[in-house]
């Protein structure tokens, strides 16, 4: 299901579920070109741009990985604040934007997709959550609270969608 966009993170949250370090390197060992496969998640001339598909795997599978690796006692809050603001976003760019497609194919798809995959969702839970090594606690410590699209939006404003 995931597809493409956020396996990284999958990899990273698993590991850390398992008890290992999730270490970043200073530097990569490798040149990826950001945007080249499914477009945008770049900014040209001082603007976000991206692309339907982009936005609608990474919203999906953020949403899906947030489903599948919220420890136990936090899903239900952490999952109704995350689809509550998933909506408002959503609804907020549409009317801003005037483009009913931003809703159907971005916000509308990831938040089916969560309904859809739910049971297959619940199971990989399972799996690694009674695998799972560490402490609620330890396992958030890693995380930054602050959203990073608020940080995106308030440098480069509302995205162009292509």
């Amino acid at each position: 299901w995931i597809e493409s966009i956020a396996e990284d993170m999958f990899i990273c949250c698993a590991a850390r579920q398992l008890g290992y370090a999730v270490l970043c390197l200073p530097t990569s060992g490798y040149r990826h070109m950001q945007g080249k496969s499914f477009g945008g998640n770049k900014v040209n001339a001082g603007r976000l741009t991206t692309t339907y598909r982009r936005r609608r795997l990474s919203e999906r599978n953020k949403s899906s990985l947030l489903t599948i690796f919220t420890p136990s006692p936090w899903l239900i809050p952490v999952l109704a604040l995350h689809i509550a603001t998933l909506t408002t976003e959503g609804l907020l760019l549409t009317a801003v934007r005037r483009d009913i497609r931003i809703w159907k194919d971005i916000y509308q798809a990831s938040l089916s997709h969560l309904w859809q995959q739910r049971s297959a969702l619940r199971k990989l839970r399972h799996a690694l959550q009674s695998a799972r090594t560490i402490t609620a606690r330890s396992y958030y410590s890693a995380f930054t609270w602050w959203p990073r699209k608020l940080i995106m939006l308030a440098r480069y404003g509302l995205p162009k969608l292509r």
